[in-house]
């Protein structure tokens, strides 16, 4: 099959799986951290009319816009919750806030300030990453049984580090704002990477196993965290979050899940 017709299938059945709210509504809905609110993507600070899951802008081919496209006869809704910073910890309030819209569609981005902060002995903290994520999820698919929920897989920051350090201003960046100390910082050496590189599995394990929990619900495809990034898909300003590119690359690959998945 050629990637056209591949691409047919998916949206076909992305659209078909999603059940509108009331007749004529679908709401499109996101949680989570900065990479769902577009965060210095063009300008400093949120940029939520370019979020890769509800942005409105024409720069950006988000979810709001395909479901849109898909739905030419129905009125779609995007409301982003959001929050920079944000870690799964934080999702009770945001998935509280969010459910009083009866979203039919809600994409989850939380894990890279989890992964970012954690003690050096992170058993505990993944624990309760998981723990707070599948509650979460749990809560969304009990409140709305028809719900879809897209989690999407921490990114490869290693390969973001690759990337970006070559450019010299990034780590001046870095350290000046401290950024997943562990990773980018400057005082980190190669072994120090690679155990970020191990909690990095770790978490999208982790993520990938809430998702297997709730196959009726949850659309997951762990092979989006291989993506590799370019530096024209970062943010110039704080060498981290994704620019334009880079969500749109994210708004794409998120689209584009297995026949699997997206199957109703």
């Amino acid at each position: 099959m050629n990637q056209l017709g591949f691409l047919v299938i998916l949206l076909y059945a992305m659209a078909s799986s999603v059940a509108l709210a009331k007749p004529g509504t679908l709401v499109v809905g996101a949680v989570g951290d900065s990479i769902s609110t577009g965060f210095n993507a063009a300008y400093w600070g949120d940029n939520r009319n370019l979020s890769w899951s509800t942005g409105k802008d024409a720069r950006i081919n988000s979810h709001f816009k395909r479901f849109a496209e898909l739905h030419p006869e129905s009125q779609v809704k995007a409301v982003n919750i959001a929050i920079p910073a944000s870690q799964a910890k934080h999702l009770a309030g945001q998935v509280s806030y969010l459910m009083h819209y009866e979203p039919d569609y809600v994409t989850v981005t939380t894990g890279a300030n989890d992964v970012c902060t954690w003690k050096e002995d992170y058993a505990e903290d993944l624990q309760e990453f998981t723990e707070d994520l599948r509650a979460q999820v749990g809560i969304m698919v009990e409140t709305k049984s028809t719900i879809k929920i897209l989690l999407t897989p921490v990114p490869n920051l290693y390969n973001l580090w690759q990337v970006a350090s070559k450019k010299p201003s990034c780590q001046a960046k870095w350290d000046l704002v401290g950024i997943c100390r562990l990773l980018l910082s400057s005082s980190s050496d190669e072994a120090s990477r690679q155990g970020f590189v191990g909690r990095w599995l770790d978490i999208n394990a982790a993520i990938a196993q809430v998702a297997a929990e709730y196959p009726e619900n949850v659309l997951y495809n762990p092979e989006i965290a291989n993506t590799d990034f370019e530096w024209e898909q970062i943010s110039p300003k704080d060498c981290f979050h994704p620019s334009i590119n880079g969500l749109n690359l994210i708004a794409e690959k998120t689209w584009m899940l297995s026949e699997e998945s997206a199957a109703p």
